[in-house]
Parts: structure tokens; C-alpha cells; sequence
């Protein structure tokens, strides 16, 4: 199989509890999918676990225990991968956007300088650069006025243009 048609990630049997008591309580039980070079867009019931296999993706769950037969994201086995390994992909290669953008989005800062800092911790930039490469990605995800927008505090802005801030 070719770079282009493996799976850019796999998950087999992925299986997601928590502390209950004496035991656990299981929240995801047994998903499996391939993702190749397209988006996943999970859909489901409201506590369903669309979230948590997301989070577990990214080891966003201390405090859950997450098993899995494989984990892999690219060849990175991410079941076993480090903090500093994790630190590597998410954000920069895997993202998580919510459906309710704005409880990713910090309410006291403004988006632009939000987006900005993201791009700055995983690309070392300055802060101009930073300002520069925020307004070509709100233009990319289809922002009209990418300067204005820049500026707003996230509830100044509808759901739709939350998650196309989050995408960017």
C-alpha cells in the first residue's frame, strides 16, 4: 500500500472508562474506523461519546483509563506515545472542533490573538508573522473581513463563524 492510500489513522476497539466506585464505568465501548485523507465528522446522540473519542484520541482524558488493540496516527502508536510526542501532533496535525465552538475559545481574549498564539506555539513566530498567518487562515476558511473579525471577542460571533475560527 502507498503513503496516499494508508490510513492516516487507525483505531481498533477502542474502549474508554471511568473511575466508578471500586470499578469503572465504561463510556466507549469497542469503536473502530480508518481515517484516511479526509475529514471524520462524528455524529451522534448528546452524551453519546463523540467527544470522549476525540479526547481520548488526543489524550485529553488523564483521569480516564483508555484501552485500545491500536491507536495509530501515522505511524506514531499514540496508545503509548509521550507527552512531548503528543505535544508534536495535537493542534498541529490533529484537531478536535467542537459543534459549540465558543467553549473552546477563551471569552476574555479576542479570536485573532487566540488563533495567533496556537500558530505561535507550534511554529515559533514572531508576533507579526503570527497576525499575518491568522488573517490568511480566517480568509481560507472563508471569513469575510478577516481584519474585523480579528478583533471580536468570541461572543460577538455566530456558531458557524466559532467553528470556522476553531478550524483556522
Amino acid at each position: 500500500m502507498d503513503n496516499q492510500s494508508a490510513p492516516l489513522l487507525t483505531v481498533e476497539n477502542l474502549k474508554v472508562a471511568y473511575r466508578a466506585g471500586k470499578g469503572y464505568n465504561n463510556v466507549v465501548k469497542g469503536v473502530s474506523f480508518e481515517l484516511g485523507r479526509e475529514r471524520l465528522g462524528i455524529v451522534g446522540e448528546s452524551g453519546s461519546g463523540k467527544s470522549t473519542i476525540g479526547r481520548a484520541l488526543l489524550k485529553l482524558l488523564p483521569t480516564a483509563k483508555i484501552d485500545a488493540d491500536r491507536m495509530d496516527f501515522s505511524g506514531t502508536d499514540l496508545l503509548n506515545a509521550s507527552e512531548r510526542e503528543m505535544l508534536a501532533i495535537r493542534g498541529r496535525r490533529i484537531s478536535m472542533i467542537l459543534q459549540d465552538p465558543k467553549f473552546s475559545l477563551n471569552p476574555v481574549h479576542r479570536v485573532g490573538d487566540q488563533v495567533a498564539e496556537a500558530y505561535r506555539v507550534h511554529y515559533s513566530s514572531s508576533a507579526e508573522v503570527a497576525r499575518k498567518k491568522t488573517l490568511e487562515m480566517l480568509e481560507a476558511v472563508q471569513i469575510r473581513d478577516p481584519e474585523r473579525v480579528f478583533g471580536l471577542y468570541p461572543h460577538e460571533v455566530s456558531g458557524g463563524m466559532g467553528q470556522r475560527i476553531m478550524i483556522a
